[in-house]
């Protein structure tokens, strides 16, 4: 707690500081699942590959073409082909 100038009252810097992270990781995931939701155009649950090159080839994104394989590779961590929820947000937060 920092002590205000002449007075016995104190600022709770670190319960202030707690709660505002909080809500960035609360805003933070929940704009990643909204972003996941709004590019699962099928309604699967996973992304395809078809799907993520869709986003990627934008011009949201400053990403070369011979550069989306590369990292349409990193966001599918398992390899499977479809890049899940977890994989896409842990991508997202990195």
């Amino acid at each position: 707690r920092i002590p205000t100038a002449g007075a016995a009252k104190t600022f709770a810097y670190g319960e202030l500081m707690e709660e505002v992270l909080a809500a960035k990781e609360h805003y933070d995931t929940k704009f990643v699942k909204d972003l996941f939701d709004r590019l699962d155009t099928d309604h699967s649950g996973t992304l395809s590959v078809e799907e993520l090159h869709g986003l990627l080839s934008t011009k949201a994104f400053d990403i070369s073409p011979e550069h989306i394989d590369d990292l349409l590779k990193y966001m599918d961590m398992n390899g499977d082909g479809i890049v899940s929820f977890e994989e896409f947000s842990k991508a997202a937060m990195d």
